[in-house]
């Protein structure tokens, strides 16, 4: 829908499915990117009838923000600049959430295994019963430590 997407192809398959299923009022995404994700996720809901999305992002690129902001499906859309594991973000997309009967949640950001599991622990309670929290981007665990060397991925360290 014209913005990339750094997905695999079959992950966002199976996103399209689970949005089917789920009919979420609210998406919240941790990692914009430059927004292909959050516009495809726009776009399921419009086809279902209602829903917002939510993305948040450390550092949205302005040209990125130009391009999501004048995109049709960006009145599905809301964006929140700042680290999804700051306490005033995850106060922002609580204060966002409520009200909200079917949420789900999209952890795509920093793939560090101490950033995930902070994530998962600031917003795993909005995950509503009958919807999906989805961590994308799990095969670092099986990728060299360098492959990426301008990437925070990492393994989980062992004690």
């Amino acid at each position: 829908m014209g913005r990339p997407i750094i997905q695999f192809p079959q992950d966002i398959m199976a996103m399209q499915e689970i949005i089917w299923q789920v009919k979420p009022d609210l998406i919240v995404e941790t990692g914009i990117a430059h927004g292909g994700s959050l516009i495809f996720y726009a776009s399921m809901l419009e086809l279902i009838g209602e829903g917002q999305v939510l993305g948040i992002d450390v550092d949205i690129r302005q040209h990125n923000r130009v391009e999501i902001e004048q995109h049709p499906m960006f009145k599905r859309i809301t964006m929140i600049e700042g680290s999804s594991i700051d306490e005033e973000i995850a106060k922002q997309v609580y204060d966002l959430a409520k009200g909200k009967s079917r949420i789900l949640l999209v952890l795509d950001s920093n793939h560090t295994h101490d950033h995930v599991l902070k994530e998962l622990e600031l917003y795993s309670p909005l995950v509503t019963k009958n919807s999906y929290l989805v961590v994308f981007d799990t095969v670092v665990e099986d990728m060299p430590e360098d492959f990426f060397p301008d990437r925070p991925l990492g393994k989980r360290q062992q004690s």
